[in-house]
């Protein structure tokens, strides 16, 4: 195995790790923040342009929109 597919590898299994990890760190956060964080990582880890997600938030009886770019930490928008 070359070198770059070493580092690519690793990287790889790092992202997989810190994916799991998301539900201990989230614990006890409001819905936003469990779904901005989540945005934040899959833009990241897919090098995406954007990731967009819309859910309903029965806890608060509301539904939470949100938008993520690559290194941007967009605010949340509430409909």
């Amino acid at each position: 195995m070359h070198h770059k597919q070493a580092v690519d590898l690793q990287s790889s299994i790092n992202d997989l790790i810190g994916i799991q990890a998301l539900p201990a760190i989230l614990s006890g956060q409001q819905s936003y923040d469990i779904v901005g964080t989540l945005l934040d990582a899959v833009v990241r880890i897919l090098d995406l342009d954007f990731a967009y997600a819309c859910v309903r938030d029965s806890l608060i009886d509301s539904s939470i929109e949100l938008m993520r770019l690559p290194q941007c930490r967009a605010p949340p928008i509430f409909r």
